[in-house]
């Protein structure tokens, strides 16, 4: 929560406003779980399971996460390796 600083003023506003976390019905740290667990490379069923979420909202954000690393790459195109790298 950020908190203006001015005695006066003293508004506040969620760090999530205007980000992909603000209209989540799960909590930060869950989707973060999921995140973590899809680098791990585990499947989606092994992660409901283990989170003890449905599918479908694994699902929902492992497509999430997807979609913006794909539209990353695509942003920022640029050659891997490089001299005598493979």
């Amino acid at each position: 929560m950020f908190i203006c600083g001015n005695r006066k003023c003293r508004k506040s506003q969620s760090i999530f406003t205007n980000s992909w976390f603000e209209k989540d019905k799960i909590q930060v740290n869950e989707i973060l779980e999921i995140y973590y667990y899809w680098l791990l490379k585990m499947p989606s069923t092994s992660i409901a399971i283990t989170i003890g979420k449905d599918p479908s909202t694994i699902g929902y954000h492992l497509s999430n996460i997807r979609n913006l690393i794909g539209s990353h790459i695509q942003e920022h195109k640029q050659k891997i390796g490089g001299k005598d790298i493979i």
